[in-house]
């Protein structure tokens, strides 16, 4: 912060102290608002910290000390978090961008999404007002419970939005498939101009549907009313969207 009594707000609260050094609880709701007015919902405070405080470091060459007045927000999981059994600590929270205060107040008194699943297998979000659900799928081959994607052979993000018409899939799979070394912490020449291989994903859906529009790359398959097969070919990448009308059968 170029000055240091620039506010943040906690649950509508304007903190100008500095220092200043805030510990969230379990089952607390946050709604901050940082020094320059994005808007930040932390369902549950329990591993909060808020601090602002003057910061030290170096510049960017190293040669010179350097200081300035921050405010740091952090989930604070400590040296050895524990998990659920699954390698996870869990945290939640959704960013608004400039929001007004009564815009985040109204936002965090009756959020417009919810959280249908968050483990080692995916992370699974509906958000209700735009008829939308969100899907980070990490694990492969099992039946999805929720919305219409059922399964999936290959790790991918995945947003289904519906609407009268039907539905509208967006679809990527973030793996680019360059070449890996083994304990390669970072990207060498050859990985840097190697083109990324394209994927082919398999999707199935619940229920019946075809395609609005021709897309290339992708090819429906209905072999049930049950179920409908998407194979779709996938590159750096890159979204794939795809508009479905529903098959009455």
């Amino acid at each position: 912060m170029p000055d240091e009594r620039m506010p943040v707000q906690v649950n509508g609260e304007a903190i100008t102290a500095f220092p200043y050094d805030f510990h969230g609880e379990p089952g607390q709701r946050l709604a901050l608002l940082d020094p320059y007015g994005n808007g930040y919902l932390i369902p549950n405070a329990g591993s909060i910290r808020l601090v602002r405080a003057r910061q030290q470091s170096r510049d960017a060459w190293n040669q010179r000390e350097t200081s300035g007045a921050f405010s740091t927000c952090w989930f604070d999981h400590g040296p050895a978090p524990r998990d659920d059994g699954y390698g996870e600590v869990r945290y939640e929270f959704a960013l608004l961008l400039q929001p007004a205060p009564e815009e985040l107040a109204a936002y965090a008194a009756q959020p417009p999404y919810r959280v249908l699943l968050q483990n080692h297998q995916a992370h699974i979000l509906d958000h209700i007002a735009h008829r939308t659900m969100a899907y980070a799928l990490f694990e492969t081959d099992w039946v999805i419970p929720h919305g219409i994607v059922r399964k999936t052979d290959t790790p991918v993000m995945i947003m289904v939005t519906e609407s009268e018409h039907g539905i509208t899939l967006s679809l990527a799979d973030p793996d680019l498939r360059l070449p890996k070394r083994r304990n390669m912490g970072y990207l060498d020449e050859e990985a840097n101009q190697t083109p990324a291989r394209p994927s082919q994903v398999r999707i199935e859906l619940r229920g019946a549907w075809q395609m609005a529009t021709t897309v290339d790359a992708v090819t429906v398959h209905n072999e049930t009313a049950a179920v409908t097969l998407l194979e779709v070919t996938c590159a750096y990448g890159m979204t794939r969207e795809i508009v479905l009308q529903q098959i009455n059968r």
